[in-house]
């Protein structure tokens, strides 16, 4: 029996050697897009100095466009970074938040609220784990960026973004007219596999010294009434601080502070949005 089961052990362990080194070859050495680095504006945070940044924000593209590191640090001298990209759901948050948590000791970390309602699957997940355990699965097209003794180099993370993961949409067009967050005892439920997603992080805040705070972004667009209920009950039942910009008075003209219609903000609205939450962080 033990005969028998020789080979194969030893084939799967090789297998084994042969993943993890390809993994450790395949991964990128630089945060720079000519290195292969995916994300490469959210993940300018690996060449920020260390312990350098008190808050991150964590999101799809409605923070991404909200909020402007730069002008939080002049309006309450607080430093942070957006670690948020277009049609992120909450796996790919909690990819990034143990990235920064590795070289960054953040007070708070900001998780903005409309991609708790972003839908993934069991599938999605195991994909996820699987690209944590073998990141060879995430950079498998890495040999397109390879250049001689790069791939045998050490780690050295070089790009820093000057934005901070900010990114700027020009123009204006106003979002319709009339009221979007009508009170009322309506609830859209955060879906099950989120709640548990969301859960994680907090587990993860707690382990690193850092207050989770769950933010709800100005959008007209994207939010209402029946997601702040949902929201507000998930934070409640965690215990995680919760607020609403769409409630707050933020100054926000949706007449001229936004570039499509109500969904993101364009950089007026979003240096409104950036003071609001620079003045709350200070408080």
């Amino acid at each position: 029996m033990v005969k028998r089961l020789r080979a194969p052990c030893g084939f799967l362990l090789i297998l084994a050697l042969l993943l993890a080194l390809f993994s450790w070859y395949f991964t990128p050495k630089d945060n720079t897009p000519e290195a292969g680095i995916q994300d490469y504006t959210a993940s300018g945070f690996l060449a920020e100095e260390s312990d350098s940044l008190d808050y991150v924000i964590l999101g799809d593209s409605v923070p991404l466009c909200a909020f402007s590191p730069e002008i939080i640090g002049e309006t309450g001298g607080i430093p942070g970074y957006v670690c948020a990209t277009t049609g992120q759901n909450l796996l790919k948050s909690e990819r990034f938040l143990r990235d920064f948590l590795e070289n960054q000791s953040p007070r708070v970390v900001i998780l903005e609220a409309n991609h708790l309602y972003r839908a993934f699957s069991l599938l999605d997940q195991g994909v996820s784990r699987l690209e944590d355990l073998l990141p060879l699965l995430r950079y498998h097209d890495g040999w397109k960026f390879l250049k001689p003794g790069q791939a045998l180099s050490s780690v050295r993370y070089t790009c820093r973004i000057p934005e901070r993961g900010y990114y700027e949409k020009e123009g204006v067009s106003p979002a319709p007219e009339g009221e979007y967050m009508i009170p009322g005892n309506g609830i859209t439920p955060i879906p099950e596999a989120s709640r548990r997603v969301l859960a994680r992080i907090q587990a993860l805040c707690a382990q690193n010294g850092a207050e989770l705070l769950l933010l709800s972004a100005p959008s007209a667009a994207n939010w209402d009434y029946c997601s702040h209920n949902g929201t507000k009950a998930a934070a409640r039942e965690l215990g995680i601080a919760y607020v609403d910009m769409n409630l707050e008075d933020t100054a926000i003209d949706w007449s001229l502070d936004t570039v499509d219609g109500g969904d993101h903000l364009n950089g007026s609205g979003a240096r409104k949005a950036s003071t609001w939450l620079a003045e709350y962080l200070s408080r």
